[in-house]
């Protein structure tokens, strides 16, 4: 983790009803930040393998001002994301491959990137 931003996973298959734990690791010197509001209204983005393109689900559906969250330096930080039961109305998600990715601001001072994106391993949804 040291020098680096990381997501991780607490397993590679989850079901319909599952709670995923990405423990998000920032392993700079420096503070980053990332927003809210992403899926299921935590900091990270679940992202689905639809043919050859990552398509984001679980939109943060909150009526409230998009936050800045601050990841200290050398911290991890956990967050939870419902996989939903199978619905009629399209909020479920599909069966298949999937990633999380963050997008944050900040970072080690003396880079040429002021800010990055990670994604996590890639995990399957049964």
């Amino acid at each position: 983790m040291s020098g680096q931003v990381t997501l991780a996973l607490d397993k590679q298959t989850y079901q319909p009803g599952d709670t995923i734990v990405v423990t998000i690791n920032n392993g700079l010197s420096q503070t980053i930040s990332t927003t809210d509001h992403q899926t299921n209204c935590t900091l990270v983005t679940a992202e689905y393998l639809a043919g050859s393109q990552w398509q984001a689900v679980g939109a943060c559906r909150l009526m409230t001002p998009t936050r800045i969250v601050p990841l200290p330096a050398n911290s991890s930080t956990v967050q939870q994301l419902v996989v939903p039961e199978s619905s009629s109305d399209g909020s479920s998600w599909p069966a298949g491959t999937y990633r999380v990715t963050l997008v944050y601001s900040g970072g080690d001072e003396g880079t040429a990137v002021p800010g990055g994106l990670v994604h996590s391993a890639e995990f399957t949804i049964a």
